[in-house]
């Protein structure tokens, strides 16, 4: 099997599928190229089982039509500020601005700044995957990383943060979780 082998200063070897299917894998420095090739044929069962979801979710991405990519950001839109709203009162964290991108590899991520992004294509996930990414981000406003700080705060302020977490994955990215958080949101606009 084809892979990257991408070389730092960590300490660890990790196995990635990117958002195309493709393999890389990430090790010290001190790695060499068989090391890597041996790890990649060690873990053959489980890229069988993750690669075809991933791929998936790659096709499933490039049949968005224009008119559903303009809905996803209007209603992530809608959605963040809403949930923004509830959760930023519960934490004291409020953030200095909230901005939809169109980020395939992450999404949400929260500045030193407080300046808080969220991917449109996270419309495309379950609404709960959504206020988990929610209170993920406002969480960093307080703890810049992945501490055991961070998650416990993201545990006390989501019920069911972990479950809520499981739900990002390739198998859940679907067209109908749009719809499903367009209707979401008509009923919440309705209620506030």
């Amino acid at each position: 099997m084809e892979f990257t082998l991408i070389k730092s200063k960590r300490k660890t070897v990790a196995l990635q599928i990117a958002q195309d299917g493709s393999l890389i894998v990430r090790a010290p420095k001190s790695y060499t190229q068989a090391q890597a090739k041996a790890f990649v044929d060690k873990n053959k069962d489980w890229i069988s089982k993750h690669l075809p979801k991933i791929e998936q979710k790659y096709i499933a991405m490039s049949k968005i039509s224009d008119k559903e990519v303009l809905l996803a950001k209007k209603c992530l839109e809608a959605l963040t500020l809403i949930l923004i709203k509830k959760y930023a009162k519960v934490l004291n964290a409020y953030p200095e601005s909230v901005k939809i991108t169109s980020a395939k590899k992450r999404f949400g991520s929260c500045s030193t700044n407080k300046h808080l992004c969220f991917s449109y294509f996270l419309c495309f996930y379950p609404f709960d995957a959504i206020e988990y990414v929610v209170v993920h981000e406002l969480c960093h406003i307080f703890h810049p990383n992945h501490s055991k700080a961070f998650h416990a705060l993201t545990e006390r302020t989501l019920f069911n943060a972990k479950k809520k977490e499981k739900l990002l994955k390739a198998e859940n990215f679907s067209i109908e979780n749009l719809y499903a958080n367009c209707e979401i949101l008509k009923n919440l606009s309705v209620d506030n």
